[in-house]
């Protein structure tokens, strides 16, 4: 999923822009290095497996438009095998331009091209440089994150205090609390043991 990661905000981009509904036809352009040996690959088109959408250009990029995010519910789920994700991801194409290639993999970029069935085309491009991977993630974009991953397992209440805790982890004494707030206990990691 690394790989997808320029292509993925690039469809939540592009999502403000165009209604995936909309779209007749997506190009797709990105990194050759990432997807080359992937695109002819009949299942990347129609995954079966979790593995194989974890892979698949046109399913992360779908599901994004779509779904406005993916997460690991979104192949736990089987997203991936919902009429309305592959109905988008057949409007797709995919292109791995020289340009991309040359900068790839210090630089991943992903261009995506709506062409609407309105006749409007509209592109974006996302690219994620060294400086940005140094940078990281904002921190109203990580606290979005964490949420999103962990919404199904904590409470709001819960999730809240947590970050709060996380926020200031270096003047904790001990990450007891954290480990806690988690639900992890003893017993949960001799039961998966």
């Amino acid at each position: 999923r690394f790989n997808c990661h320029a292509p993925i905000f690039a469809a939540l981009k592009l999502r403000k822009k165009v209604k995936p509904r909309d779209i007749k036809h997506l190009k797709i352009e990105s990194i050759r290095q990432a997807f080359g040996r992937w695109v002819d690959l009949p299942e990347i088109w129609k995954p079966e497996t979790r593995e194989t959408a974890d892979h698949s250009l046109p399913f992360c990029v779908s599901a994004a438009l779509i779904d406005g995010n993916v997460t690991p519910a979104t192949f736990n789920d089987q997203r991936f095998k919902d009429k309305d994700v592959l109905a988008l991801m057949q409007k797709c194409s995919i292109e791995l331009p020289d340009e991309y290639a040359e900068l790839a993999f210090e630089t991943r970029c992903c261009q995506l091209t709506a062409t609407t069935k309105f006749g409007k085309t509209v592109s974006v491009e996302f690219r994620i440089t060294p400086e940005d991977d140094d940078r990281g993630m904002s921190t109203k974009d990580l606290e979005v994150k964490f949420n999103n991953l962990t919404k199904a397992y904590l409470k709001p209440a819960t999730r809240k205090q947590l970050l709060g805790l996380c926020w200031r982890v270096d003047k904790l004494k001990s990450v007891d609390e954290i480990v806690s707030l988690t639900g992890v206990t003893d017993q949960n990691s001799r039961n998966r043991g």
